[in-house]
């Protein structure tokens, strides 16, 4: 994850020297992938601050694909992300996921996704990374502060909730 965040950060600072990253999550890629933490596509949402300018990004196996999406305004819900603050890497977050609440990839069965998923957001002062996969068939999240590197607490989604 932090190889795919430093890939967009170098594409939107050719842009705006002041873009900050301020969300980021895997997509599916149709593979059972993401056991050692790498996803093969990302999308990643920045802000570009002396444009009032946010920019979507799609990175695919290491490469920003197609053209980017523009928005105007600077001004969203989400709180900027800086480099310094991501502690926590997909490869360790999912490993304690595993490990800790026996949290299983999205099968062939689940249409939603395969393998595993993560999102890294802001959210009231707090950078979370979480850990998207299955527990007993049904759809767990695990949370972690990514600064920290603490669990913060999991949801689960029963019966297609």
């Amino acid at each position: 994850m932090i190889g795919t965040y430093n890939i967009g950060l170098e594409y939107v600072r050719k842009l705006d020297k002041k873009a900050e990253l301020l969300h980021m999550n895997s997509v599916d890629d149709k593979k059972p992938s993401g056991e050692n933490g790498e996803k093969s596509l990302w999308q990643l949402l920045f802000v570009l601050p002396t444009k009032d300018q946010r920019i979507g990004l799609m990175i695919r196996e290491g490469e920003v694909e197609e053209e980017p999406v523009i928005l105007d305004g600077a001004e969203t819900g989400y709180q900027i992300i800086k480099k310094e603050e991501i502690n926590l890497n997909t490869d360790e977050a999912v490993s304690r996921a595993i490990n800790d609440f026996s949290l299983n990839p999205g099968g062939e069965e689940n249409f939603l996704f395969k393998g595993y998923h993560f999102k890294l957001i802001k959210d009231n002062n707090v950078l979370f990374l979480t850990v998207v996969g299955e527990k007993d068939g049904e759809q767990l999240e695990v949370h972690f502060d990514a600064t920290e590197m603490k669990y913060t607490g999991r949801t689960e989604h029963k019966g297609g909730e």
